[in-house]
């Protein structure tokens, strides 16, 4: 799963001690799905621990009528928050999200927790399908497209929005949509540090090729293992934001397969 590196967004430990925290262990069922459904006030936190096995290729989805943040932590940063409750900023980040389809891949196995955050007050879906990583090799050998990450945020007005594009690798193809006035740019770690440092402006780093100032669309492929950044401003009213990351079969003469 690919890792990059964000502005980190941290939870207090005392927020773990709060009553309304929950924790639902999902079944590791490869032939059923799970969805949960509950309502969350605002900044109230759901917790979903996830057992995967070598070659397991999960699929989280998340709808709600408010708007969330949804992280994904494996490894390191799952003891991380589990003993500080902090996110670090190695995990895996969406925010500001209206629906969300996550594929999480482990070639090695191992438990995963999945935080569901509220920003705005509402009812939230949870989805979590089981599924191998075997299967989605075997749909781009035979010349389909699958399905990496896709989802749809609203930027609030005068809200900012800063993402690593996770799993945009060679081989791999990018739509993203925006409907709104904010100022959208997808930046590369040059630019990206620069605006993040305060020596650029987005203006400064926005062209034709990357940038949508408003309403408008753009469409990439990957020919390069480069990190890619999506950086959102300047809303004067909500921005509705899709983004979708879609693997061919050309994504296995790099890495072999569909992880």
């Amino acid at each position: 799963m690919t890792r990059l590196n964000y502005i980190p967004i941290l939870f207090s430990s005392a927020l773990l001690a709060l009553a309304f925290m929950q924790v639902i262990l999902a079944p590791a069922s490869k032939s059923n799905f799970t969805v949960s459904k509950f309502t969350l006030a605002q900044d109230e936190m759901k917790i979903v621990e996830l057992s995967l096995k070598p070659g397991d290729r999960y699929i989280i989805g998340l709808e709600t009528t408010g708007l969330s943040d949804l992280y994904v932590l494996g490894g390191r940063d799952a003891e991380t928050f589990k003993k500080d409750g902090s996110v670090p900023s190695t995990a895996t980040g969406f925010h500001f999200l209206k629906t969300l389809t996550y594929a999480l891949p482990s070639q090695t196995g191992g438990t995963y927790l999945i935080l569901v955050k509220q920003r705005e007050a509402g009812e939230v879906t949870l989805r979590i399908e089981p599924g191998l990583i075997d299967d989605a090799t075997r749909k781009l050998r035979s010349g389909k497209e699958v399905l990496r990450n896709s989802f749809e945020s609203v930027l609030p007005k005068d809200a900012r929005l800063t993402l690593p594009v996770y799993q945009f690798i060679p081989g791999t193809k990018l739509h993203l949509n925006v409907e709104g006035d904010a100022m959208v740019a997808l930046l590369d770690m040059d630019g990206f540090y620069a605006y993040s440092k305060g020596r650029k402006q987005l203006s400064d780093l926005c062209k034709t090729s990357n940038c949508l100032k408003g309403s408008g669309s753009l469409s990439l492929d990957s020919e390069d293992f480069v990190d890619l950044y999506l950086v959102a401003e300047d809303s004067r009213s909500p921005t509705k934001l899709s983004m979708q990351v879609i693997a061919t079969e050309k994504m296995l003469f790099y890495v072999g397969t569909c992880s």
